[in-house]
C-alpha cells in the first residue's frame, strides 16, 4: 500500500490484514461493459492489487452513452478502460488484452498466469458464461445490468471461509440468560432501591435487564418471555422500573435492549460438523475442529468475544 493516511478510513473497517489481502489480490475482467468497469472502479479506488481487463471489442457510441470509463478512440476498449481505470488509483498496477473472440481464449492458461487470482464476467451471454465458468478454479463473479435492473452471482469450487470478517453490527453477548457466576454476584450485590438517584441512573443495563428478568421468572413460573405478548410485558416492566423514565438513560438502554434478558446465543453443533465434513481447507478445518472441543468443554457455550456494548455507568 501506499500509505496509511491514503487508506485510513478502510483499515479502520477491515484493518491491516484485510487491506494486505486486497493488495496481494489480482482481478481479471471478461468484457468491458459498464458493469464491468464500474465494478473494477470499486476495488481499484480501495487499492487492489492488479486488475486485468481482457476484451474483444474497439468502443463505440452506445459504450459512450453508457459507460463512464470509455472515451471514443481508436484503442481496444480494453486499453481504453484500463487507463481511465488506472488514473483513480496509482498504487494499482494493470494490464490488457485485445482478443479478437472472447469465445477462442484459453482461459485455462489465462487463470493459471495469475496468483489470488478472482474472476469477474460482465454481460456475458450463457454459453459463453458457460464455457468460462466450467472449468474456472478460482471465485468467478457474474455481474450484469440492464438498466435499472442488476444480477450478481457468486461461483466458488468450495465453501468460502471468511476470518475476521468484522461485521458492521453483532448483538452484544451479554450471556444473561446464562450468566457467569462473578456477573451474578454482583447484580445480587446491588440494592436497586436503596440507591440514591443518581447511583440509579447509573447502574449498567445488563445488571437491570438480569434483576428485572429474575423478578419476571418469580412470578411465571420460572419461565423467561417467550411469546410477543410477554416480551412487550417484560419491556413495560423495564420501563416501569425507572424512577425517571425521562431522565435516566441507562434505563432507556435495557428497554431497547430488552431482548438480551431472554434470548440465548447459540452454535448450531450439527452445522459445524456439516461444515467440517466438507471443508477441504487445512486451517477452516482446524478452527471448527477447536470449535466442537470447545463447545463439548463448555456446556455448548461458544468462546466469548469479549466486547462490552457502550452504556451509561458509573465508572
Amino acid at each position: 500500500m501506499a500509505t496509511t493516511d491514503k487508506y485510513d478510513r478502510q483499515l479502520r473497517l477491515w484493518g491491516a490484514k484485510g487491506q494486505k489481502a486486497l493488495s496481494e489480490t489480482t482481478v481479471l475482467l471478461v468484457r468491458a461493459t459498464a458493469a464491468g468497469t464500474e465494478t473494477l472502479k470499486n476495488l481499484v479506488l480501495p487499492g487492489v492489487g492488479t486488475i486485468v481487463v481482457v476484451d474483444d471489442a474497439f468502443a463505440t457510441s452506445n459504450d459512450t452513452e453508457s459507460n463512464f470509463f470509455v472515451t471514443m478512440s481508436d484503442k481496444p476498449r480494453a486499453q481504453v478502460a484500463l487507463e481511465l481505470l488506472q488514473e483513480l488509483n496509482p498504487d494499482v498496477k494493470g494490464s490488457y488484452q485485445h482478443v479478437p473472440s472472447l469465445t477462442k481464449v484459453n482461459y485455462t492458461d489465462l487463470f493459471a498466469s495469475y496468483s489470488n487470482l478472482i474472476v469477474i464476467c460482465a454481460d456475458l451471454e450463457p454459453t459463453l458464461l458457460d464455457l468460462i465458468a466450467k472449468d474456472c478454479p478460482v471465485p468467478l463473479i457474474q455481474v450484469q445490468s440492464y438498466g435499472l435492473l442488476g444480477l450478481v452471482r457468486l461461483q466458488t469450487r468450495e465453501p468460502l471461509a471468511i476470518f475476521d470478517s468484522k461485521p458492521a453490527s453483532s448483538t452484544p453477548d451479554l450471556r444473561l440468560v446464562t450468566p457467569f457466576p462473578k456477573f451474578v454476584e454482583y447484580c445480587n450485590s446491588i440494592s436497586m432501591e436503596s440507591l440514591e438517584d443518581h447511583e440509579d441512573s447509573h447502574v449498567a443495563y445488563p445488571a437491570i435487564l438480569y434483576k428485572l428478568a429474575q423478578q419476571w421468572k418469580s412470578t411465571h413460573k420460572g419461565d423467561l418471555p417467550s411469546t410477543f405478548q410477554e416480551k412487550q410485558g417484560f419491556r413495560d416492566l423495564v420501563k416501569a422500573s425507572a424512577r425517571k423514565w425521562d431522565q435516566e438513560v441507562n434505563f432507556h438502554e435495557a428497554y431497547n435492549n430488552a431482548y438480551l434478558a431472554y434470548t440465548e446465543k447459540t452454535v448450531d453443533r450439527s452445522h459445524v460438523e456439516s461444515l467440517l465434513h466438507i471443508s477441504k481447507d487445512a486451517k477452516t478445518s482446524a478452527l471448527l475442529s477447536a470449535l466442537l472441543l470447545f463447545l463439548d468443554q463448555h456446556d455448548g457455550q461458544a468462546p466469548l468475544g469479549g466486547t462490552l456494548p457502550s452504556m451509561t455507568v458509573s465508572t
